[in-house]
């Protein structure tokens, strides 16, 4: 019985690192920002993704805005940008 129990935690454990970002998105009372609506808008509601699943991305931290000075030069070493 030892092992059915580590095994159960172990996947308790799991399921629920997996299901953290949906559950933040879906239980958050806060709405998207202007900026993130526009990014929204333009980006990903044009290839299917759907409001939920834009607060997922936002809410595992896999979008992440990077804010830039006025003329600033950025150099793309194709290390953290895909297009």
């Amino acid at each position: 019985w030892v092992f059915h129990a580590s095994m159960l935690a172990i996947s308790i454990h799991m399921f629920l690192r997996s299901a953290q970002p949906l559950i933040l998105a879906v239980f958050s009372i806060t709405t998207l920002s202007v900026r993130d609506r526009r990014a929204y808008s333009l980006l990903f509601e044009e290839v299917g993704i759907t409001v939920l699943q834009y607060k997922i991305l936002l809410s595992s931290a896999t979008l992440d805005w990077i804010e830039y000075a006025p003329h600033e030069v950025v150099e793309l070493d194709g290390e953290s940008m895909y297009f």
